[in-house]
């Protein structure tokens, strides 16, 4: 799945979701992700009951990606929580093995140009540089790069060559004074 699904939990049965006009919820499989929400001993932490009515859960399954814009107003909604899952780790049943969050891809770069693959596989994160509205590849050392981050690191960051540099011209004077003081 490479799509996000919006769980809605805690949700007043009287709110707007809940409309049989309008068709929000995922009333088929959405059922056992609402029932693998509350079965987690984490919607205590959320001010929920384990084990609480599916009646007041809500997955919205979208049809079409949900592009910018896109927001949930939950009081509004009447509920009290969400959360969203972009994967279900080969099992639908253990929401244990649910991948949670919200699935982005930089515009659609990943498999069209590479940029993304090839960011990734030197070890960096793909972005967005706001600047120039541009795609940027984030490294761990916080250097961002159109490319990847190979040949990025540490080594060639400017961290270590002023390092290196110093030391040698450190030991290119004392070399100088030594052979001087021979002559």
């Amino acid at each position: 799945m490479k799509q996000n699904i919006f769980v809605l939990l805690g949700c007043s049965t009287t709110s707007a979701v809940f409309d049989p006009k309008q068709d929000l919820c995922d009333t088929g499989s959405g059922s056992n992700v609402c029932r693998g929400f509350y079965s987690c001993k984490g919607v205590t932490g959320i001010g929920l009951e384990p084990n609480g009515p599916i009646s007041t859960c809500c997955v919205y399954d979208p049809p079409v990606p949900i592009g910018s814009g896109y927001g949930l107003n939950l009081p509004r909604l009447q509920c009290s929580s969400y959360s969203s899952i972009y994967g279900f780790g080969g099992d639908e049943g253990d929401p244990m093995k649910w991948k949670y969050g919200i699935y982005l891809q930089y515009n659609n770069s990943y498999y069209t140009d590479d940029a993304c693959k090839n960011c990734e596989d030197s070890g960096g994160f793909c972005g967005f540089s706001s600047s120039d509205e541009s795609f940027a590849c984030i490294c761990r050392n916080g250097v961002n790069t159109t490319i990847n981050c190979f040949g990025r690191g540490y080594a060639w960051s400017g961290t270590w060559r002023h390092k290196i540099q110093t030391e040698m011209s450190i030991g290119g004077i004392l070399f100088f004074w030594m052979v001087m003081l021979y002559i």
